[in-house]
């Protein structure tokens, strides 16, 4: 049952469970995200897991509860893994049923509508290699144009 559940899932938000995010931007969603969905029980977030995601709830002395994460993992994993969380907290157990599914499909709502999917975001920085070479080349400019006027001295 669960595996028609992942598949139904991944059909209809393929292009999230597409998105890889690393460590550092997984770690800067999942705050945004808690932080707006006022999930206070999540007390950490670890990259333990070997290829899916994990959701512990604990609620014996004090409520709270531990995602555990791939080190790649996807925009879909870290939806899928915080309605976990938000369902235990609400209805103090969880599953993949229909609540699971409407809390599921409201983080993805808001993540489409702030653009955390796009790559264009503010999450997912694609600019960092252009801004390297820019820094090299500032670096080494004088480097640069003292060998160029040296070899030019011989030459004429």
């Amino acid at each position: 049952m669960t595996l028609i559940y992942y598949h139904s899932e991944w059909l209809k938000y393929s292009k999230e469970f597409d998105l890889k995010l690393n460590e550092e931007e997984t770690r800067k969603l999942c705050r945004k995200l808690i932080r707006h969905f006022k999930l206070k029980y999540i007390e950490r977030i670890t990259f333990n897991a070997v290829r899916k995601g994990h959701c512990i709830y604990f609620k014996k002395s004090a409520p709270w509860c531990r995602i555990d994460f791939p080190k790649n993992c996807s925009l879909g994993m870290i939806c899928h893994e915080l309605a976990h969380a938000w369902e235990l907290m609400k209805y103090r157990k969880a599953g993949h049923n229909k609540k699971h599914t409407k809390l599921m499909e409201r983080i993805i709502n808001y993540c489409r509508k702030k653009n955390y999917g796009d790559l264009n975001s503010d999450l997912i920085d694609t600019k960092p290699a252009q801004f390297e070479l820019k820094n090299i080349f500032k670096i080494f400019y004088p480097v640069f144009s003292i060998i160029i006027s040296f070899s030019m001295t011989f030459v004429t």
